[in-house]
């Protein structure tokens, strides 16, 4: 993956064939909203289309003195990955999962998107957790960014 930097996994199962564009369920190093994972996995389904589940974790640039470097994110965040990507395969999607460090994680989701022919973008961290007016911001610049269709509409 050329436009993204940092550490990455891509793993999973594929079940049955598909064929429509990939579902992509997103989330910027904090759990999914359980609407989310739904709507993703539904949508994943009804299309026959693979589900990508990714958490891009943003890299902190800038200050060396942080001492933070490139890390696999939150363990809840990646252990509710995996049940995401679990649950999807035991109702019969094809699932994988990603994760990647980036300085601009919301610019490297959408080079993800393009290079893994994303038809729907779902947006989905908790928004108790990420905060409202923050995923407002976000959801508004991927929609700007993306060039495909991201879900919440609101």
């Amino acid at each position: 993956m050329s436009a993204v930097a940092g550490a990455s996994t891509d793993r999973g199962q594929a079940p049955p064939a598909t064929t429509g564009r990939a579902v992509l369920l997103a989330t910027l190093d904090v759990p999914f909203a359980r609407e989310a994972i739904e709507f993703a996995i539904e949508s994943a389904l009804e299309a026959r289309s693979p589900l990508l589940v990714v958490d891009a974790v943003p890299l902190r640039v800038g200050y060396p003195a942080s001492g933070r470097s490139r890390t696999a994110g939150d363990v809840q965040v990646r252990e509710q990955q995996e049940l995401v990507v679990r649950e999807a395969l035991e109702r019969g999607a094809e699932a994988r999962s990603l994760y990647f460090n980036h300085p601009r994680p919301l610019t490297a989701l959408v080079n993800v998107a393009a290079e893994r022919d994303v038809g729907l973008i779902v947006f989905g961290p908790d928004r108790a957790i990420y905060g409202r007016f923050r995923f407002r911001r976000a959801a508004r610049r991927l929609r700007s960014q993306a060039g495909r269709l991201v879900w919440p509409f609101d």
